[in-house]
């Protein structure tokens, strides 16, 4: 049985090779750090730039390439549909969701872009997209045991309702949806459903109830981007029907 090298040994022998692999785990642990630190940065220059200059914001994201470096590229692509969202800008938003379809996405981000995905092609009256994105959404929560969490339960409640509003124009809703608005407490999310209540009356055919549900908006959604919505319809009602 052969004797155990003995550590003065060991070191004398190996510590070339011990300080190279030291060195490098420092090297690694302060590029991982520099890595996190310009992400972080990179992530408050983009959401403020979104909010203020959004030109500047998609230029950014389209040009400057150290971004790549940062974001792996369904993060990129997740900021960019972002912005071509806010945009108006119709054909880039599908040449995004048509990358986006072949990609794998982690959890958060996934739930995050099939909400979106709905919501651009439920804006655009692409009932078929709408509804298969929905469809995603809730498989994928079930599949993951979270549609019983109240946070996605909630997620996919809204889901419904858009459905329920703006594709197939149910009126019959309008009853229990004014129920739901006189018993939630949050004034936005109470403003956005006097606001379908609106488009539901106005899909009725009742104009008394239509103004009388847009006024009932109007004071909460003061500020959001409804506002400019409410504002047109209170004028020209032809506005609730693609908005």
């Amino acid at each position: 049985m052969g004797n155990l090298m003995s550590f003065g040994e060991f070191w004398v022998n190996y510590k070339p090779f011990v300080i190279a692999f030291a060195v490098m785990l420092v090297l690694v642990f302060a590029l991982m750090q520099l890595l996190v630190y310009s992400r972080r940065q990179a992530e408050r220059e983009l959401d403020a730039l979104r909010n203020s200059n959004l030109k500047l914001y998609l230029e950014r994201l389209e040009n400057n390439k150290r971004l790549a470096l940062v974001f792996r590229k369904p993060i990129l692509l997740l900021y960019k549909l972002d912005g071509y969202l806010k945009a108006g800008d119709d054909d880039k938003v599908r040449a995004v969701i048509q990358e986006l379809d072949g990609m794998k996405l982690e959890p958060r981000d996934k739930v995050e872009y099939l909400q979106k995905r709905m919501s651009f092609f439920v804006s655009v009256l692409d009932a078929e997209e709408a509804r298969a994105s929905f469809s995603k959404l809730s498989d994928y929560l079930v599949s993951v045991k979270a549609d019983t969490v109240e946070l996605y339960r909630t997620m996919l409640d809204e889901g419904e309702e858009i459905i329920r509003v703006y594709l197939d124009r149910d009126i019959s809703y309008m009853g229990d949806l004014l129920k739901k608005a006189e018993s939630t407490q949050h004034p936005v999310l109470r403003g956005i459903m006097y606001f379908r209540l609106a488009k539901l009356a106005h899909f009725k055919g009742d104009n008394e109830a239509r103004k009388k549900y847009l006024e009932l908006a109007e004071s909460p959604l003061r500020g959001t981007d409804y506002e400019e919505i409410i504002a047109k319809a209170l004028v020209s009602p032809e506005a609730l029907e693609i908005n």
